[in-house]
């Protein structure tokens, strides 16, 4: 089974969401510098990398480990950036994604046994994880308790 490699960025503030357009096109959106800047990041991301902004990892820093980056050149803004790269999780965090992971991925393995399947299925696959992350995630928080982003 190839990894999945997807780059992420992530920053915080205020947006403006809502349903926006004309009458002939209308679409739910968000706009605004937060997400912008988090679009940005995204585009600089590799797979497998999650770029933070200085807000977040204000944020997050006592739950995660990351590398700093000083100086970087984001399109569209004047002045480099400092972001954070996370290279892995510490604490609690680590250990409710760890549980949420196999909870998910020992359902998927259960199911695929009792009716004598396959993994090798990637509609199949993709299909029970979507469906097992969205159950979990009903019965388990990925924050602990009193934490916010």
């Amino acid at each position: 089974c190839a990894p999945v490699n997807v780059g992420i960025g992530l920053d915080t503030g205020e947006v403006i969401v809502g349903n926006m357009g004309s009458r002939t096109r209308m679409e739910y959106t968000a706009i605004g510098y937060t997400v912008n800047t988090a679009s940005r990041l995204a585009g600089l991301a590799k797979g497998g990398d999650i770029f933070i902004s200085e807000k977040v990892y204000d944020r997050v820093k006592d739950n995660v480990v990351a590398e700093k980056m000083i100086g970087v050149g984001v399109k569209g803004f004047e002045s480099p950036l400092t972001l954070y790269n996370i290279k892995d999780l510490n604490g609690r965090w680590k250990q409710d994604v760890e549980r949420v992971l196999d909870e998910t991925f020992n359902a998927m393995e259960a199911d695929v046994v009792s009716k004598g399947g396959s993994y090798n299925s990637p509609r199949f696959v993709a299909g029970r994880l979507r469906q097992d992350l969205c159950a979990i995630s009903h019965r388990v928080r990925l924050r602990p308790r009193g934490d916010t982003l």
